[in-house]
């Protein structure tokens, strides 16, 4: 799962939101000291993607995905079920994805102390082009390949592929994701 999932996934706590967002960038950082439910949204973080990586509709997308993306499509794959969760976030969630996305980029600037230095340095561009939000529309999918695509250490096919394969493949895909997401949700809120 991507930035929206992890959030969404964390419930309305705000600390296990931001644990969940920080997640991502402590590769080098791991000496920073965390309150309890910060450290919680940590541990949530690590469930989801445990729980994701080997869900069968993961593991059926990323069998289709790996002959155009290779050892990328496990990452690709967390990118397209953001944007199924953006497309369908009513059908999960009460209330409007912006209002929500709003709620996200305003908490995590109340605990920007809180956030290692690539998550502080990437922040503004996630809220400024509303990263959150856009998932669910192709060009903010475009977007989020061209941006990933320059991160990759390797060859990649992001830009040029990603989103010409999710329109290709959009059926399978979204109905993998609509048989996953349930089940993650579940998962998530008995943590």
């Amino acid at each position: 799962m991507n930035f929206l999932a992890h959030q969404a996934l964390s419930g309305n706590n705000q600390s296990i939101q931001v644990g969940n967002f920080v997640a991502d960038f402590l590769r080098g950082e791991r000496n920073i000291e965390f309150p309890e439910q910060i450290q919680k949204g940590i541990q949530l973080h690590h469930k989801i993607d445990f729980f994701t990586d080997n869900h069968p509709s993961t593991k059926e997308s990323i069998l289709l995905m790996r002959p155009v993306f290779g050892k990328y499509a496990s990452v690709l794959i967390d990118l397209y079920w953001d944007h199924f969760l953006g497309k369908h976030w009513n059908l999960y969630y009460p209330g409007d994805l912006f209002h929500f996305t709003a709620s996200v980029y305003e908490n995590l600037h109340n605990h920007y102390h809180f956030l290692p230095k690539r998550a502080k340095s990437m922040l503004p561009y996630m809220v400024w082009e509303d990263w959150l939000g856009h998932y669910q529309y192709d060009v903010g999918m475009t977007k989020a390949m061209k941006g990933l695509g320059r991160r990759a250490r390797f060859e990649n096919q992001f830009e040029s592929k990603g989103v010409l394969f999710l329109q290709e493949h959009r059926s399978f895909l979204e109905e993998r994701f609509l048989n996953f997401y349930p089940e993650i949700k579940l998962m998530a809120s008995s943590y």
